[in-house]
């Protein structure tokens, strides 16, 4: 059990530090999820560490942590590109016109 425990702890860590720097990227900052996550795996190592032994709803709650965070992090991502999207269309059509009237003008 200790070996899941660490096996989880590194996931969680791993998922964490990839969240941090795509969330850096998009401009979304430390999500509070993903702090949670981070915080949790410390937690889970700490604890097989120290007892030796990890509690069945230990494991449960880190991967229902680690699902929520992901889950939250990919619909804030999804948002973000949808907007991006939703802009960059806007501004292509608007280019498009530029393009247009300096052409009526020449």
């Amino acid at each position: 059990m200790t070996f899941l425990a660490f096996l989880l702890a590194a996931l969680l860590i791993a998922s964490g530090v990839v969240k941090v720097r795509s969330g850096q990227r998009a401009g979304l900052g430390l999500l509070p999820g993903t702090l949670v996550e981070l915080v949790g795996a410390v937690v889970l190592a700490g604890s097989a560490m120290a007892t030796g032994r990890l509690p069945a709803w230990a494991v449960v709650a880190a991967l229902g942590i680690f699902f929520a965070s992901s889950l939250h992090h990919v619909g804030r991502l999804r948002a973000i590109r949808r907007r991006r999207e939703e802009s960059e269309g806007g501004r292509l059509a608007a280019y498009v016109k530029y393009l247009s009237a300096s052409d009526e003008t020449t």
